[in-house]
């Protein structure tokens, strides 16, 4: 294979994965649409129950209602430094493979 093969291959590869990450990101954009409805959900669940407790004569704990919710956060704060560490070492990997070639 000479020099213009490679480098074709090379394009066709990195087609390839431009592709694969664009799925990837309609996928994550897919879930994140997904997380975000069922956060909606339960935050409106939330301040049902809320508004129920304050019209009955026995009230609420605020911790009962907070804790899922902080519980909510602690999981999204958790994808999102997965999604930030994915998205840095794949500009790491393209960065280093570009100067490579």
């Amino acid at each position: 294979m000479n020099c213009k093969q490679l480098n074709q291959k090379i394009e066709t590869k990195h087609s390839e994965i431009d592709h694969q990450m664009q799925y990837l990101e309609i996928k994550k954009l897919v879930e994140e649409k997904k997380e975000a409805f069922a956060a909606q959900f339960a935050a409106e669940a939330a301040l049902r129950r809320l508004h129920e407790s304050q019209n009955d004569d026995d009230p609420l704990p605020v911790e009962a209602i907070i804790a899922p919710l902080e519980a909510d956060i602690k999981i999204y704060r958790a994808e999102v430094s997965q999604t930030l560490f994915f998205h840095i070492t794949h500009y790491k990997f393209f960065r280093i493979t570009h100067y490579n070639y």
